[in-house]
């Protein structure tokens, strides 16, 4: 999947909006249920936006493979279906608050996709932004999980949860996120979607580390700018007392 640096001008706008979540430890080191493990993992949302024609029986799978593929790795996901047009930003405003624990995720038909100009076997790309920013923007081509699906007689919306995890992977790890094998691997064959029918298609030790510290550095940077907005509220409120 390609990686690249730039924005397009019909996405959807977004907002900084300063915010976070708590992470806490387990202070005798056992192992707890999965409830429990749920909390302890540092949290990532997910803005998801579907233009493709795909039911939401399909994205609803889509999402649970994507979220079990992260949950393996010590990363929780957390969904937010967004709606499409911007009027309709009233309805869902959390849709416009993004904070450096956001990603957004859209799922494009062949219409929009083929205007984005990318490789033909591509299946999507991710925006990456300077070095040291948070990258938040990333793209799935729904026709070419369609033809691949199809191709090697797989579950559609199980080959799109793992797409969706790909390109959410480019958005953590960065500038050279691919890797020979894995989940993160730039060439999808038989041999890879073998995996994916097996829901054995996930990242290598190396990138599921990484992941997990840069799911928690992008947690601490939510939390601290929430906490930097609440102080000045409160400045502002004690100067006009």
């Amino acid at each position: 999947m390609k990686r690249c640096n730039f924005r397009e001008a019909w996405l959807i706008p977004v907002w900084l909006c300063l915010g976070g979540l708590g992470l806490t430890a387990d202070s005798n080191g056992l192992t707890t249920k999965k409830s429990e493990r749920m909390t302890l993992r540092p949290p990532l949302r997910v803005f998801l936006y579907n233009y493709a024609p795909l039911s939401s029986g399909d994205l609803k799978v889509a999402k649970e493979v994507a979220s079990g593929i992260y949950e393996n790795v010590g990363v929780r996901v957390d969904w937010l279906d967004c709606y499409l047009a911007e009027e309709e930003l009233k309805h869902n405003p959390e849709c416009g608050k993004l904070t450096p624990a956001t990603l957004v995720v859209r799922i494009l038909p062949r219409s929009k996709a083929e205007g984005l100009k990318q490789p033909p076997a591509a299946l999507g790309f991710a925006m990456l932004g300077n070095s040291g920013e948070h990258a938040h923007y990333s793209s799935v081509f729904y026709h070419r999980v369609e033809e691949l699906s199809g191709i090697w007689t797989s579950s559609r919306p199980v080959v799109l949860g793992h797409v969706i995890a790909h390109e959410m992977g480019h958005l953590l790890l960065g500038e050279g996120g691919h890797s020979r094998t894995g989940l993160m691997t730039a060439d999808w064959n038989r041999a890879e979607l073998e995996h994916v029918n097996q829901r054995a298609f996930t990242f290598t030790s190396q990138q599921a580390k990484e992941i997990r510290a840069r799911s928690l550095k992008r947690h601490s940077s939510a939390e601290a700018s929430r906490l930097g907005q609440v102080a000045e509220k409160r400045q502002v409120g004690d100067a006009s007392d």
